[in-house]
């Protein structure tokens, strides 16, 4: 890995150090076992995907207000999460509301993505009922 700063492999690795999994973790919720699949994921994109910086916080922004809405419906762990919460969320996305702006359709498209992503890795880990 590495290679030269113009090499894609190398390309940024000269600039900033890749974060740690505890770092990209960080401050993702709030202590839930859906917080802790938010973390595990999270930690599992920063090490074993090699995501950039940005891209990793742009998901910890994403995946943190996802965690803080469905706790709001009653959804402690992945698993209880259904089809309409995740809708649901995404509508709220679009609309705004709770003191947040509404997202531009880019900016939701990548929330769903951070989403899609998680509950793969969660039934893929054993973290939710499949």
């Amino acid at each position: 890995m590495g290679g030269s700063p113009h090499s894609p492999a190398g390309r940024g690795a000269a600039l900033s150090p890749s974060p740690s999994p505890r770092s990209t973790a960080q401050d993702a919720g709030t202590g839930s076992a859906l917080d802790s699949a938010v973390r595990a994921y999270l930690g599992h994109l920063a090490v074993e995907r090699g995501l950039a910086a940005n891209t990793l916080s742009s998901y910890r922004r994403d995946l943190r207000r996802y965690a803080e809405v469905q706790d709001a419906r009653g959804r402690g762990a992945i698993g209880e999460i259904t089809e309409d919460d995740v809708r649901a969320f995404l509508v709220g996305l679009r609309e705004g509301g709770e003191g947040r702006a509404p997202l531009s359709a880019g900016s939701a498209a990548r929330a769903l993505v951070a989403v899609r992503g998680l509950h793969r890795f969660a039934l893929r880990e054993g973290l939710a009922a499949g």
